[in-house]
């Protein structure tokens, strides 16, 4: 009978298409990116997910934090507090094969800038408001000075991931809080 030997198939499929799907691939929250800036002396938290029970290791400015994913996929490690220093490092995070890398991270100055509208004001909507603003924006070549802008994203509950952000150009600066 042919019973046997598709049954057979169809269960070895069947467990490479589970498999597959249960495998969550190493990555970290979306704030963590390129260019950016972690809060000088103070705890640095590095979270994401990985495959369940993976041990996961972080590394940064000559530290090394190592922990277990959570049954969920979910880990978390804290690197200890380090001084601000404008010497570009890179975070990165291995699980198993995997390897992520954030390239040119600095340990400075975090400012948040919230709560008013005219956030969403940047320098180059301002350009005809503004006397010389475009020297002043062309002289602005300040490169430990880091901005990013995250989309607010809309959510009943709390939320432990946020959209990647991404560097701005000097123009979409904000013009409020500077």
């Amino acid at each position: 009978m042919k019973t046997k030997p598709m049954a057979a198939s169809l269960l070895i499929v069947l467990a490479t298409v589970i498999g597959a799907d249960a495998a969550e691939p190493l990555r970290l929250a979306g704030i963590f990116a390129d260019h950016m800036v972690l809060q000088r002396e103070q705890p640095i938290p590095v979270w994401g997910w990985a495959n369940k029970d993976a041990t996961v290791k972080a590394d940064f400015a000559g530290q090394r934090a190592e922990t277990k994913a959570a049954a969920d996929g979910s880990w978390s490690v804290a690197l200890k507090p380090l001084a601000a220093n404008s010497k570009e490092a890179s975070l990165q995070v291995e699980s198993g094969s995997e390897t992520v890398v954030i390239r040119d991270v600095l340990v400075g100055e975090v400012w948040h800038a919230s709560g008013q509208s005219n956030m969403a004001m940047n320098v180059g909507a301002m350009a005809r408001e503004l006397k010389n603003v475009n020297a002043d924006i062309a002289a602005a070549d300040l490169p430990s000075l880091r901005f990013c802008r995250i989309n607010e994203p809309e959510s009943a509950q709390p939320l432990i991931d946020l959209p990647n952000p991404h560097p701005r150009r000097r123009r979409r600066l904000a013009s409020a809080g500077r």
